[in-house]
């Protein structure tokens, strides 16, 4: 085996075997071969396809990212281009292509210019949609003759003009313009006098206005210098920071007011057990995300009367007739609360219907539905026993500012408890300000 290996003969073969292995290595790396191992296949249609060849480079941001595989007509007679591009690349739907001229020879490559990266990733053997032939050479030299076209007949117009032709658009304003200067020349020699007599006046307003600009550099003189009031305040930095501070006051309030929510809701529930109302109207101000305060009147019923009415008659047989009538008195009470959001929940602290209290409420199913529950008046007015008010309620929103509700009334108390049923509205600031746009103020 050592003697074959030392002949001639293994020795040219091995040779050969190298230099072909070279010869293929760098043929294979001169033609850029578009075989990338799980390379995803694109393509795209275009009008004209001159410029590109088969196995032409396709790049993304200047960098070779893929080959052009196949060049051919599609059914709709354009030239549909087939290209491989390597793995790892990411390109969405949104993605376009541009074709760019590598000379002045004619030849182009592709480039793709990504598109937005939160669209749908290209899938293997989809179509990228968006096409951009304006950096094609052809396009700029046709686009120059055109340019070019109209150089020309601009051209012709002016000479023709020139000429005396008024006929066409550019003759008939150089027509106009020279009757203009025509009747300006007789206009200024038949009125001589009263031109020499203007001329004086302008030179007696220039004066004037020179003698102005004097006493302006006087006056900004004085200022720099600290003269005067208005020296004073522009040259006293510490005056000057005051107000600086001032207005930043004055803009922070107004960013502040502009950032407010203001919503009004009004609703009224029926106690179903006595058959009264309870009315509310109320005002909620929300100047950020997280807070709110609401202040409200509600009317509501507070217990029952009793009235009697006797009719006695003259007959001293006659039998004496008693009526005895109960209702339901009602009275205003005041709410004034304040408000925490965390996201979905909303506590809340403060006087409840004239008594102190806390709530809460949870939105839920896209923020349509309402959980909510008031406890207050946690003493009785004689401060000995207790009278706890729980007021439970499912609130839904039937449309935009309108909601119907359900809940229990004193739910603590057996002898006062009653379920209730409501609806209501809601505007918030939006609505008040189309609301006031329809309003006309006479």
């Amino acid at each position: 085996m050592s003697n074959l290996l030392k002949t001639p003969e293994f020795k040219v073969g091995m040779l050969v075997l190298i230099v072909s292995g070279l010869i293929g290595a760098m043929s294979y790396k001169v033609s850029e071969s578009s075989g990338f191992i799980g390379g995803k296949k694109l393509w795209f249609s275009l009008d004209n396809a001159a410029g590109l060849i088969k196995n032409g480079p396709v790049h993304v941001a200047g960098i070779r990212v893929g080959v052009i595989q196949k060049i051919r007509l599609g059914k709709d007679g354009k030239a549909r281009v087939d290209v491989v591009i390597q793995p790892g690349v990411h390109l969405t739907k949104s993605s376009k292509v541009q074709l760019r001229p590598n000379g002045i020879l004619g030849d182009k490559h592709i480039e793709i210019v990504p598109g937005n990266p939160s669209d749908p990733v290209l899938a293997d053997g989809d179509e990228i949609g968006g096409v951009d032939d304006t950096a094609s050479l052809d396009k700029l030299i046709g686009d120059a003759g055109k340019v070019a076209k109209s150089l020309v007949v601009v051209a012709d117009n002016l000479r023709d003009a020139t000429e005396g032709d008024d006929s066409k658009p550019v003759g008939k304003i150089l027509k106009n313009v020279e009757q203009l200067t025509g009747d300006l020349a007789a206009l200024v020699k038949s009125k001589k006098g009263e031109v020499s007599e203007m001329i004086t006046t302008m030179k007696s307003a220039m004066a004037r206005i020179d003698r102005a600009m004097v006493n302006i550099e006087e006056i900004t003189q004085k200022i720099n210098e600290g003269k005067g009031t208005i020296g004073r305040l522009i040259n006293d930095e510490e005056m000057v920071d005051s107000l600086d501070t001032t207005l930043t006051s004055f803009g922070n309030l107004a960013d502040i007011a502009n950032k407010t929510e203001v919503n009004i809701e009004a609703h009224s529930n029926v106690l179903t057990r006595i058959g009264a109302t309870r009315t509310y109207l109320g005002v909620q101000i929300r100047p950020g995300t997280d807070r709110f305060y609401e202040i409200g009147a509600v009317s509501k019923p507070i217990g029952p009367i009793e009235r009697t009415t006797t009719t006695t008659t003259v007959d001293s047989n006659s039998p004496t007739t008693t009526h005895q009538v109960t209702e339901f008195d009602s009275k205003f009470r005041f709410t004034l609360l304040l408000g925490k959001n965390f996201y979905n929940l909303a506590l809340k602290a403060g006087i409840i219907e004239g008594e102190g209290g806390v709530g809460a409420e949870y939105l839920m199913w896209g923020r349509r539905v309402k959980l909510g529950v008031d406890a207050f008046e946690f003493s009785h007015e004689d401060g000995q026993h207790r009278n706890f008010q729980l007021r439970p309620y499912v609130r839904y929103n039937v449309a935009k500012g309108i909601y119907v509700q359900t809940g229990g009334e004193d739910m603590l108390n057996a002898s006062s408890r009653s379920l209730f049923l409501g609806a209501g509205v809601l505007l918030n600031s939006e609505d008040l300000k189309a609301l006031l746009s329809r309003v006309n103020i006479r």
